[in-house]
C-alpha cells in the first residue's frame, strides 16, 4: 500500500472526513473508468462507484492493508457490478447514433471503430472482460489482477490470452 494511502487511511479510520474525501478524490476517476467499461453505461458506473465508496466508508476498519487500497476498492466495485448485472442487462451507450452529420469522415470512422471495440469487449464473457479491463484499460500488473479477482496468477494469464484471441477474431475486419 502506498505510504500516503496509509496515512490518509488511518486518519479516515479516526473519522477524519478530510482524509476520507482525499481517498475518494484520489480513486474515484480510476474506479469510474473501470466501472464504465465494465458496465457499459454511465449511470451504472456512477452507481457502482458511489456504492463502492459507501461500502468503503462502512467497512474501512476491515481493510487489513495486505493489498493496495485500489486493489481492495476494485474488488468491491467489481462485486457490485456483477450483482447489478445479474439483476439487469447492461445498456451499452452508442454515441455513434447521436453524432452530428458535420463530423469529418475520418472522425466518423474512428467513432465507429471505437463503438465496435466497445461492443466486442461488452460481448466477452464476464471472466474474460474482467481481466481485459483490468490489464489493458487500467494497466494493472498480473499479480494485482489476481489479487482483485481472487484467482490464481496462471488463470489471469490464460484468461487474458483467451480474451485477446476472441477480440482479435471479432475485430479482424475492423
Amino acid at each position: 500500500m502506498e505510504e500516503s494511502d496509509s496515512f490518509y487511511l488511518e486518519a479516515a479510520r479516526q473519522n477524519d472526513s478530510g482524509a476520507f474525501d482525499f481517498l475518494v478524490e484520489k480513486y474515484q476517476s480510476r474506479l469510474y473508468n473501470l466501472m464504465y467499461y465494465y458496465t457499459g453505461n454511465r449511470e451504472d458506473a456512477l452507481e457502482c462507484v458511489q456504492e463502492t465508496f459507501l461500502q468503503f466508508y462502512t467497512k474501512i476498519a476491515s481493510f487489513r492493508g495486505e493489498s493496495a487500497l485500489f486493489t481492495w476498492l476494485s474488488r468491491i466495485a467489481i462485486n457490485l457490478a456483477i450483482s447489478r448485472k445479474r439483476k439487469k442487462k447492461p445498456i451499452l451507450e452508442e454515441n455513434i447514433f447521436y453524432m452530428e452529420q458535420k463530423l469529418p469522415e475520418t472522425e466518423l470512422i474512428r467513432q465507429e471503430v471505437v463503438a465496435h471495440v466497445r461492443r466486442a469487449i461488452m460481448d466477452l464473457p464476464d471472466e474474460f472482460r474482467q481481466v481485459i479491463l483490468l490489464r489493458d484499460m487500467e494497466g494493472l500488473e498480473y499479480q494485482v489482477i489476481s489479487d482483485i479477482l481472487e484467482i490464481p496468477l496462471g488463470t489471469v494469464k490464460s484468461r487474458i490470452y483467451r480474451a485477446r484471441d476472441i477480440l482479435a477474431k471479432e475485430l479482424k475486419d475492423v
